[in-house]
């Protein structure tokens, strides 16, 4: 003969149990969690990815710190890039306004007489030399 009674303490027992988890599961959120957690690594990673490029980065630069500490022609050229220095007394800086420059009408190729040619009745003009600053 079958325990009837033990049987059904058992189903009734197991449905209590399954119950209690799916409450808990739903309560304490793990699916949504879950997927929370799976972005956060993501972010982890990209941010672990980005200090390893400014890692490189900030190598790269001390490398080219060092190189203008110990090559002083370097430090100059990166003291003109930069700076737009120039040496005193030694050297004199000419800016040149590019807009108002007119380019020289094109010569005919050489063995050739021009004949052909369309005429434009240009006529091309020199630009004025830049006037050197006065000097004490």
């Amino acid at each position: 003969m079958l325990n009837t009674t033990g049987i059904k303490t058992l189903v009734f027992s197991s449905l209590l149990a399954g119950a209690l988890c799916f409450g808990y599961w739903k309560y304490r959120a793990i699916d949504v969690r879950s997927k929370e957690l799976q972005r956060n690594q993501q972010t982890i990673e990209q941010v672990r990815q980005e200090v390893r490029d400014l890692e490189t980065r900030l190598d790269q630069t001390r490398v080219r710190i060092k190189a203008l500490e110990n090559d002083p022609v370097e430090a100059e050229a990166a003291a003109r890039r930069i700076g737009r220095t120039v040496r005193s007394k030694t050297e004199t800086v000419f800016h040149l306004d590019e807009s108002s420059m007119v380019a020289p009408p094109a010569a005919p190729a050489p063995g050739t007489s021009g004949v052909g040619l369309p005429e434009t009745g240009a006529t091309a003009t020199a630009p004025a030399a830049p006037k050197p600053p006065d000097t004490p």
